[in-house]
């Protein structure tokens, strides 16, 4: 995906859905390197839907990313702003991007990515607003949503 000449790279999933060609979903991508669309284990751990975008928000994602590795939690779904594709509708003129270079937009997008892909949690980064967003969100089914 291109965003002012930077290419963001994707981390050799198996499975990349482009929502927006099947759904009202108008642009974004949702990434599960699992193959699955759920991810229900039968453990007690809070299950955990991290939606989190700048600087602050990846800082509380590494956190999470932390204690889903120590099992303290089970993160199972991540969820971002697409700085990065055109066509998406955030505002990010009016919002806190408007303050980064698009250089560190790209870096930002691209690094809570690679997290997802790392720890092997889908990733998503269209209209959350869409069908399809909303039912991926009630089939991971959390017990918690952070922003």
């Amino acid at each position: 995906m291109l965003f002012e000449d930077h290419e963001v790279n994707i981390t050799s999933p198996q499975s990349i859905i482009e929502p927006h060609k099947d759904s009202d979903c108008n642009w974004g991508r949702f990434i599960d390197s699992r193959g699955e669309l759920s991810c229900r284990r039968p453990d007690s751990r809070l299950r955990v839907v991290a939606f989190c975008s700048f600087d602050f928000g990846f800082g509380a994602l590494q956190e999470m990313a932390r204690m889903h590795q120590e099992l303290e939690i089970e993160l199972i779904g991540i969820v971002t702003d697409d700085i990065c594709d055109p066509k998406a509708r955030i505002s990010w003129k009016k919002r806190t991007w408007r303050f980064y270079p698009a250089e560190e937009r790209v870096k930002l997008f691209q690094r809570t990515q690679d997290v997802a892909g790392e720890l092997n949690i889908p990733f998503f980064s269209g209209s959350v607003k869409s069908t399809f967003f909303l039912t991926q969100l009630q089939a991971w089914n959390p017990d918690v949503i952070l922003m």
